[in-house]
């Protein structure tokens, strides 16, 4: 009975991907937010009725956020001072009020799914990509089964990349004042460690990025201000980040999947494969467009090394920025569409996302999903 679950569940999720790869090919004009809107809404159903296992991360969630149902708010702000992952705290207790636990799973779904899409949307509207190219876009992320489970199931971690992905991409192709997102940095930084790293990162690369002095010195303060802050309020937050994330490159007993290793291995090979392409014929051609891109480049090229070096000390380290590194490269895959090369690129990361799709499937984190329960 749990085989057959689990191949039931894993087919029907299959074939949403496949109906998906299929129509944002075909349809025309602005049809493929439809589609995308529909395959949401298939992910999120998925989620709703998602039966976690008792080893996964969400079915210790669930008992996490039950505790806060009989609690009032004063007692989880008083909580959420002390921990170090206040926005989970929050985020878990607001939840905690819809009445249905499955709404963890499914509202987290929503957000991080729709940061994605968002960014797939975009890239089709603004290099006007077409057919086979679309699809293509789509099964390079949704190929990676690991972002689905980890999503539904750990919650925490893939919501904060997709936010920190989702402000980056705002901010470095579309021009947006960073100001707009602060919100959404500090929430992301102060729900998970490993968002907290990456939301650090961003902004001692707008101080590196800042053009002239008078910009610099007004960048410095920013950061100086918010370091302060984060000293003088926030000290626990960050202090107990940091031990959490110590945590993690100390554990000799921490949690390694062999398979999803192999996986996120074959995954940094596709992400280092478009970065040298998006180099050869993006960055160095005669040209030069691709400035606003640049900073997305260079920030995947980073957390790629940092994911390769951290794969011999902690395998979650390695998995969450190797996923991040995936969704950051969409715009990057996307220029390479528009190039006279873009053929030879999409057979190839076709061949790459099904590769890692199959194994997924059969021996990945992906294997473990079921939304129904025979008996």
């Amino acid at each position: 009975m749990f085989l057959l679950e689990r191949t039931i569940s894993l087919l029907v999720y299959a074939f949403a991907l496949f109906l998906a790869y299929i129509l944002i090919a075909k349809v025309v004009r602005e049809q493929y937010k439809a589609v995308l809107l529909l395959y949401l809404i298939a992910l999120a159903i998925f989620a709703f009725n998602y039966k976690p296992y008792i080893t996964a991360d969400l079915y210790r969630l669930r008992e996490y956020i039950e505790y806060w149902i009989h609690k009032d708010l004063s007692g989880v702000l008083k909580y959420a001072m002390g921990s170090s992952t206040p926005s989970w705290v929050l985020y878990s207790y607001v939840l905690s009020r819809f009445g249905n636990i499955n709404w963890i799973q499914t509202i987290t779904c929503l957000w991080c799914f729709g940061n994605v899409f968002y960014i797939i949307g975009r890239e089709i509207e603004r290099l006007e990509i077409q057919g086979p190219f679309r699809s293509m876009l789509l099964f390079y992320v949704m190929g990676v089964g690991a972002f689905y489970l980890q999503t539904i199931s750990g919650i925490r971690s893939m919501l904060g990349i997709s936010i920190v992905a989702f402000c980056l991409y705002r901010e470095t192709v579309e021009n947006k004042k960073v100001v707009w997102h602060l919100p959404l940095w500090f929430f992301a930084a102060l729900l998970h460690t490993s968002t907290m790293v990456l939301v650090i990162s961003r902004f001692l690369f707008l101080l590196i990025q800042s053009q002239g002095a008078a910009k610099k010195f007004l960048m410095g303060i920013v950061v100086l201000a918010g370091a302060l802050f984060s000293l003088k309020y926030i000290g626990s937050f960050i202090s107990g980040s940091f031990e959490y994330g110590k945590g993690y490159l100390t554990d000799s007993e921490e949690y390694t999947y062999v398979w999803e290793q192999i996986i996120g291995i074959i995954e940094t090979i596709e992400t280092v494969y478009v970065l040298r392409a998006f180099h050869r014929t993006i960055l160095c051609a005669p040209d030069r467009k691709m400035s606003s891109k640049k900073i997305l480049y260079l920030f995947t090229l980073i957390w790629t090394a940092i994911s390769v070096i951290a794969l011999p000390f902690s395998y979650a380290i390695f998995r969450r920025y190797t996923m991040l590194c995936t969704i950051t490269s969409i715009p990057l895959v996307s220029e390479l569409f528009k190039n006279d090369k873009a053929d030879k690129y999409r057979r190839a990361l076709f061949y790459f996302s099904f590769i890692i799709f199959a194994l997924s499937g059969v021996r990945g984190d992906l294997c473990g999903y079921k939304f129904f329960v025979l008996g």
